[in-house]
């Protein structure tokens, strides 16, 4: 609603204070968006967390494949390492050996 002009020739709206206050209430609901919701900056250093989570995690897991990979051409190449890890595994001792445990005594009170 506009009043007619007055002396100085400019007219005068009626409705700015309640379109500055409605602007200022959308400033705040914005504002609680961006800084308060889940999807807003408090979701985004969540998503940024998780990102560096899981990249670690990668990080670990591509480590452990590597020495899986290792551990696994080991055993299909060196002799020395399959009768070894044979041996510590499976308890195995070869036709001219003998094999003596040791049982620890047994100290209940």
């Amino acid at each position: 609603m506009t009043l007619p002009a007055g002396p100085s020739g400019v007219r005068k709206y009626l409705g700015a204070p309640l379109v500055v206050a409605l602007l200022a209430v959308l400033n705040l609901v914005l504002l609680q968006a961006v800084f308060l919701s889940p999807r807003g900056l408090a979701g985004l250093r969540n998503k940024r967390e998780q990102v560096w989570q899981l990249e670690e995690k990668t990080r670990q897991l591509q480590a452990r494949s590597r020495e899986l990979y290792r551990e696994v051409d080991r055993l299909r190449h060196d002799r020395e390492y399959q009768e070894r890890v044979v041996r510590e595994e499976l308890g195995w001792v070869a036709p001219d050996e003998i094999l003596v445990r040791f049982i620890p005594e047994n100290r209940d009170p």
